[in-house]
């Protein structure tokens, strides 16, 4: 046997490497979908001592978020939505690529947490060994490496639900002081951390309960307990200290903020997180845009969570757990309620977000793979110990810890969007979203598009990244629902038609390349559509995303309705389409568009005959068509030759108003 002092040394080598790797694999990727939100909310709370661009979701892990980067200068600039803020934090702070790996260390601190809770859990269930191994399941599974590389709160709420649920067990066993403060602790954690904890933990502490009135723990006690009034005040009173103590820490992560309520008769504590708890309830009601096999919904499928797991856990996992439930159930350990509260909170966290209308993601129930790594690693110790034909039990048991162990490095460093081999080869067909594209691929594609001297590009992107943060192509087309030539990049989300269906055209093309397993890249040709449709506008600021301005309801059609176009990675020049004609219409009067450079010229006032004669002696000017009247269509200027024109690129445009019988121009 080795000695808990040398597993405990296993576990901590394990602890390391696991966050070098997740550190390794985040500073890889690029900015995804949610991260610029949570960094705005957090850095607001701390520079200005408000919290209200997002009250859906409480400040814990936001301000862990927020922290790394405003130790480093970062602050808040005001703007009118988290979006737009936490993109122009990340662009102005001297460092994008530094303040962002800042910002994602901030949950390094909740993956250690995460860690610690599974080991300390299991350990206490089933020994130092089985601590070891479930420790490794944990570290090793896909998915919780990749949010624990993003600055987000789903691995937050992972571990700090975790801990709730192990410090209620402990508590439920032996409800003293020091076990109540801890339990507190934890609770008021996961509630400041993700308001899903609630009915998350709040169904598996019913579960729980009913298995410890059920099947009491082996040292003694009939079955059910027979409980007397007496023996419940002591508890009742801890409960209800436990329950102060986590108001009060709650309302101390929001600042003991107050406000006057019930008619300004009586101050209401901590207003934000009712607000947010109401906007939780109403995003819930009218459901969120989800996709399942081809299908687009917007309330979800009960089974979504189910297949979701089914693909994107490895198949060895799926197999130890599946081991882990079968031995629980069928051991003496089944009369021991404590070996079932792992079991029963992965029960109630699968149970209520089945009911739920928010399917987007495997991230929203992660808490279920340390709950199901416990018994698994439970039966792996007992099989290798007991079963008297060892050689084979331990040889399979091996391999299917060894078999984790490779899944997650041949995953690495794709963990967000890796699929086991049940999904096939088009995962895509089956899950989108942030189960495999995210926005994380953008830095890619500009490695791509630099490769192959790629000067202007049309992307239909699914994500947040700022246009300031990475520079793509001289001229980038982003969205509208006009089709295009040349070079397009879409994020495997649009093209398959979830959000918006305006993209789905390029499903009948080949792809040049895909840009790591979320973008893909298309040559059209021949490249005969115009490079800007009509009413294009140009971004306006460097914050401004490369995908949707999410600024209200409307914001999920502005890819396909408001093209915009952001030059020389934000820093060009762009005459706004269409500005004469909608200033002529008696409609609103468009933005001020910027002018074309004036190294351009501006064209003469009035083109005279005399000017037209002696044209060919002008290398300057092409007065008309076939620039002189020989018709010659040649220009003797020089700088432009065999060598130099695939630099060419577009400097600026303007959009004429389509014409009843098309446009010639020369």
């Amino acid at each position: 046997m080795v000695s808990a002092r040398r597993l405990g040394v296993v576990a901590l080598i394990i602890a390391i490497v696991s966050s070098l790797v997740v550190v390794k694999a985040a500073a890889r990727f690029g900015q995804t979908w949610d991260e610029p939100a949570h960094l705005a909310a957090g850095m607001q709370w701390f520079a200005q001592g408000r919290y209200d661009y997002d009250p859906q979701h409480p400040p814990l892990a936001r301000l862990a978020i927020a922290l790394g980067p405003k130790l480093f200068g970062a602050t808040s600039h005001g703007q009118p939505t988290m979006w737009t803020e936490g993109n122009t934090i990340l662009v102005d702070s001297g460092s994008y690529a530094r303040t962002l790996l800042l910002a994602r260390l901030g949950v390094l601190p909740f993956f250690l947490l995460l860690l610690g809770v599974t080991w300390g859990w299991t350990r206490s269930l089933y020994g130092d060994a089985a601590a070891v191994i479930a420790l490794l399941l944990v570290s090793t599974t896909p998915q919780l490496l990749a949010h624990a590389g993003f600055a987000t709160n789903d691995l937050p709420l992972t571990a700090t639900l975790l801990a709730a649920l192990w410090t209620f067990t402990r508590w439920l066993d032996r409800p003293d002081l020091r076990r109540t403060i801890v339990f507190a602790m934890a609770g008021a954690a996961t509630i400041a951390t993700k308001f899903s904890s609630l009915p998350f933990f709040a169904v598996a502490a019913a579960l729980i309960v009913c298995a410890w009135w059920a099947i009491p723990a082996p040292r003694g006690g009939s079955a059910p307990r027979r409980i007397a009034l007496g023996d419940l005040r002591e508890p009742a009173r801890m409960a209800v200290a436990a329950a102060v103590l986590v108001g009060f820490l709650v309302w101390a992560v929001y600042r003991f903020h107050t406000r006057l309520a019930f008619g300004s008769r009586m101050p209401l504590p901590a207003p934000e997180l009712l607000t947010g708890l109401r906007a939780l309830a109403e995003h819930n009601r009218e459901g969120h845009t989800s996709y399942l096999f081809g299908h687009v919904g917007t309330h979800g499928w009960w089974w979504y969570w189910w297949v979701a797991l089914a693909v994107k856990t490895p198949l060895a996992f799926l197999s130890l757990a599946t081991l882990g439930i079968a031995w629980l159930v069928s051991s003496p350990r089944r009369r021991d309620w404590r070996a079932l509260a792992p079991l029963c909170s992965a029960a109630a966290v699968m149970i209520v977000a089945m009911i739920s209308h928010i399917d987007i993601g495997v991230r929203h129930v992660l808490t279920v793979y340390p709950l199901l790594a416990i018994p698994a690693a439970g039966a792996v110790v007992s099989l290798w110990e007991r079963i008297p034909v060892r050689p084979l039990v331990r040889g399979a048991l091996g391999a299917l810890i060894i078999w984790e162990v490779a899944q997650a490095a041949v995953a690495y460093p794709e963990f967000l969007a890796d699929f086991n081999a049940l999904a096939g080869r088009h995962p895509e067909r089956i899950l989108v979203d942030s189960n495999l594209d995210w926005g994380q691929d953008l830095d890619r594609l500009a490695d791509t598009l630099h490769a192959r001297h790629v000067r202007a590009v049309t992307l239909f992107y699914f994500g947040s990244t700022p246009v300031g943060a990475v520079r793509l192509a001289d001229t980038v087309r982003l969205g509208g629902s006009a089709h295009a030539s040349g070079w397009v990049a879409v994020s495997q989300t649009y093209l398959q038609g979830d959000y918006v269906s305006c993209f789905t055209w390029l499903k009948d093309r080949t792809p040049a390349a895909r840009i790591g397993r979320s973008i893909l890249l298309y040559d059209l040709v021949p490249d005969t559509i115009p490079r800007l449709p009509p009413l294009t506008r140009p971004t306006r600021t460097s914050a401004e995303s490369y995908g949707p301005v999410l600024a209200g309801a409307a914001s999920r059609d502005m890819m396909c309705g408001e093209p915009r176009v952001t030059i020389d990675g934000g820093r060009g020049t762009f005459a706004a389409p269409n500005a004469t004609a909608a200033a002529g219409s008696g409609g609103s009067a468009p933005e001020a568009s910027t002018p074309a450079p004036a190294a351009m010229g501006a064209p003469p006032s009035a083109v005279t005959d005399a000017m037209l004669l002696h044209a060919s002696t002008d290398a300057d000017a092409w007065l008309t068509n076939g620039r002189d009247y020989s018709n010659s269509r040649y220009s003797p200027l020089s700088q432009i030759n065999t060598g130099t024109v695939h630099t060419l690129t577009l400097a600026w445009a303007h959009q004429v108003d389509r014409p009843i019988a098309g446009q010639e121009s020369t």
